[in-house]
């Protein structure tokens, strides 16, 4: 384990990979904690969904099929828990809106489908009552957030659809289910899809840079940056900025 970046006034506990190592940093005071030991997932085959994630994929369904935003917001106005933590979410500094949302139809109007996507899916994530402390969620954000910056280095690359595929890469974590499974319930973008499960194109590749660098192997992540065409100073740059949002998030939510 290691530190590499220090954001602010928090430190950040990099390349975690026991219990013990998270124990012992969390004890000293860290508050950010990113490395393999929170990636492994608990896969319990005969887990329910918990109620929270049941309406994300009833959403994320409506969304995918581009229903009428009548039928989204009558789907939403079901759900209020869900509503008023997505609404929260969006109007956190992180996401960099000039005014602030009220109603999930003007949520809808301002940002379209896609990005309301991924902050649904950040709420499975979220659904925990120690959201500020869970290093899941910040792995997870941090990983969606430093796709959509490497993805400005590509014209052919969707910044959204780089963000989704850092989100889904640790849903397994969350929902303590195979991804394959989630993926036969809602209908992913099959870009999207292999870029997760198998890293295939420019984005997989680059989730698989963000995995190496977690993974402390430094050789086959220079290797795979150069294949890429990206440089370790821009890749460094890309994660200090993806902390710095993490830090922008959490303060409003």
């Amino acid at each position: 384990m290691d530190i590499l970046y220090k954001i602010s006034d928090k430190l950040i506990a990099e390349k975690v990979e026991t219990k013990e190592d998270f124990e012992f940093f969390k004890h000293l005071g860290f508050k950010y904690f990113q490395g393999y030991f929170f990636e492994r997932p608990t896969i319990l085959k005969t887990k329910d969904l918990e109620p929270n994630q049941v309406g994300v994929i009833k959403l994320l369904n409506l969304l995918n099929s581009y229903a009428s935003i009548k039928k989204v917001k009558e789907l939403f106005e079901a759900m209020p828990d869900i509503t008023l933590r997505l609404i929260k979410f969006i109007n956190s500094a992180a996401f960099g809106l000039k005014q602030k949302i009220n109603s999930i139809n003007q949520a809808i109007n301002l940002i379209g489908y896609n990005r309301l996507k991924i902050w649904l899916l950040i709420l499975t994530y979220a659904d925990k009552q120690n959201i500020k402390k869970s290093p899941v969620f910040q792995t997870a954000v941090i990983r969606g957030k430093q796709l959509e910056i490497l993805s400005e280095n590509f014209k052919d690359i969707d910044k959204d659809s780089a963000f989704l595929v850092g989100i889904l890469s640790l849903i397994d974590v969350v929902i303590q289910k195979p991804k394959e499974e989630l993926f036969e319930q809602i209908n992913i973008d099959d870009l999207v899809k292999n870029a997760v499960l198998f890293k295939e194109g420019k984005i997989g590749t680059m989730l698989f840079a963000l995995e190496l660098d977690e993974k402390n192997d430094y050789l086959v992540l220079i290797e795979t940056l150069s294949n890429l065409g990206i440089s370790m100073e821009t890749f460094v740059e890309s994660k200090l900025k993806s902390y710095a949002w993490l830090q922008s998030l959490l303060k409003d939510i």
